[in-house]
């Protein structure tokens, strides 16, 4: 089963802190996050943009998988292509039901 989502938040949190002559000036659009995602269990993309900046693109790829992280390469890169990524293993020991 896959899906697909796409959003437009307006980050009214923030745009709530910042004074009203300033809202003035900064177009909406620097005020908008746009998020589109997919799932196709186990993988799972997200791509986060911003229409006031063209050049930010924010892209996630994650696989599920049930090793808490263990895997070096888990989407099977080259060494060249794993050379240039960054990982980041974010699994909480506390949150794993213990048998």
């Amino acid at each position: 089963k896959q899906w697909y989502q796409r959003r437009v938040a307006i980050t009214a949190g923030i745009a709530g802190h910042v004074p009203p002559y300033i809202k003035g000036v900064i177009p909406k659009t620097a005020r908008s996050l746009h998020e589109e995602a997919w799932n196709a269990y186990p993988y799972s993309r997200t791509k986060f943009s911003c229409e006031f900046v063209p050049k930010f693109l924010l892209d996630i790829e994650s696989k599920y998988v049930d090793d808490c992280g263990t895997q070096d390469n888990i989407f099977d890169l080259s060494p060249e292509e794993l050379a240039k990524k960054e990982k980041s293993t974010d699994c909480d020991s506390a949150l794993i039901p213990l048998l």
